[in-house]
């Protein structure tokens, strides 16, 4: 039975307990201890004991996950949900799960995941993030601050990361440039001087 289950196995890549039920009618915690106490001697395959395990799957069938989840991604510019790319890849959740885990910390593909690695999650590529530093710096250098709100909105979560290395102060929920600041000061100032006064609403409001 054991030969088998290992035929079986290299020819799909990827068995469930689920499967192995199914195909054999025999109890799934007497399926998964034979196959545990086999200790890859007639099953090649891969399991996770440690925090028990559904599944089992060969390294091949890992490396053609791995290309296909590199597929994947390779042309993406913008945030998309890891749903998306989830149906792409066909193949079981923990597997690509976890796969994609060991890509992204890896480095071996060109971006990040925003939030957890399930459908929630949000892969944020690389040129998406070259994009948002693009914008950050043009912004400023055009209007002399920048809108944590409307960064956020980009899904810079910190904004104040992005502005560490520019040249103002946090203001409520605005970054404020220091030409900003200047002309601010000099308004208030010939306002005193004059006895006039210099509306702060209509000019940055």
């Amino acid at each position: 039975m054991l030969l088998a289950i290992n035929t079986l196995l290299h020819a799909n890549g990827c068995l469930t307990l689920k499967d192995l039920y199914e195909e054999y009618s025999l109890p799934l915690v007497y399926i998964q201890k034979m196959i545990e106490d086999d200790n890859g001697a007639n099953v090649e395959c891969i399991l996770d004991i440690t925090h028990g395990w559904s599944f089992m799957h060969t390294a091949q069938y890992t490396e053609q996950i791995a290309y296909r989840i590199k597929d994947a991604l390779k042309d993406l510019t913008k945030p998309t949900q890891l749903k998306l790319v989830f149906k792409q890849v066909d193949t079981i959740p923990a597997i690509f799960q976890s796969t994609l885990r060991q890509l992204v910390t890896s480095a071996a593909v060109e971006g990040s995941v925003k939030g957890p690695y399930d459908s929630s999650g949000m892969y944020i590529p690389t040129a998406f993030r070259d994009y948002q530093r693009s914008w950050t710096s043009e912004f400023f250098g055009q209007n002399g601050y920048l809108d944590f709100r409307e960064m956020k909105a980009m899904l810079m979560d910190d904004p104040a990361t992005h502005t560490a290395a520019l040249p103002g102060h946090v203001l409520g929920h605005v970054f404020v440039g220091l030409g900003i600041l200047a002309k601010v000061d000099c308004a208030c100032d010939e306002a005193l001087s004059t006895q006039g006064f210099y509306d702060l609403m209509v000019r940055y409001g």
